[in-house]
């Protein structure tokens, strides 16, 4: 069967191409760009306790001209796939236009459009680390759920308190999301800082 590709599926076959070549020469490729979709949770085919999470990556490759003016390109698109604990806090962390880099194997996922009854190729990532892209936004730290959890229960031991377990998960879920104000302030106070 021959396929006639469209110019922009020809784009992303050479991107491909040379991602699995610079992939062959290294075992990971670390990716740039922008969230195109909320995160959705999944689950491997193969194993139904194995959790995940899956979004949409925007890779744009823009570049200044000779009279620095910053042009534009297509974004290729990529489906990113996290699986375990990487794919829980990644489900939970990651919104959609969050600015990201993420590092892992690239691929390439046969579909069929439901539409048109083609056979489609997407390019695909499966993740081993994802993290926010610090060029374009700023982030606190905070411990997961579980981190949280096992400090409690290490706590209640040092410190003999009996609480229950449920009592320990409530105190830790309050302290999960800390609502800060008052961040106008760290732009101006960063402007003048030598780096």
């Amino acid at each position: 069967m021959t396929r006639i590709l469209s110019r922009n599926q020809e784009t992303e076959l050479a991107v491909l191409l040379s991602l699995e070549k610079e992939a062959k020469m290294s075992s990971h490729t670390v990716l740039r760009g922008y969230v195109g979709s909320a995160p959705e949770a999944i689950t491997k085919k193969e194993s139904d306790d194995q959790l995940g999470s899956r979004f949409r990556l925007a890779v744009s490759d823009s570049y200044r001209d000779r009279e620095g003016n910053w042009v534009e390109r297509d974004p290729q698109w990529f489906s990113v796939k996290c699986w375990g604990r990487l794919g829980v806090n990644v489900y939970h962390s990651v919104k959609k236009g969050d600015p990201i880099v993420v590092v892992g194997k690239v691929g390439a996922e046969e579909w069929v459009d439901t539409a048109t009854g083609q056979v489609r190729t997407s390019l695909s990532l499966v993740a081993s680390a994802v993290g926010l892209d610090l060029n374009h936004c700023m982030t606190f730290k905070t411990r997961s759920f579980e981190q949280q959890l096992e400090s409690a229960l290490e706590d209640r031991e040092l410190t003999g308190k009996q609480k229950t377990v449920a009592e320990l998960e409530a105190a830790v879920a309050s302290d999960s999301f800390e609502v800060v104000e008052g961040l106008e302030h760290l732009d101006e106070a960063v402007q003048g800082a030598p780096f």
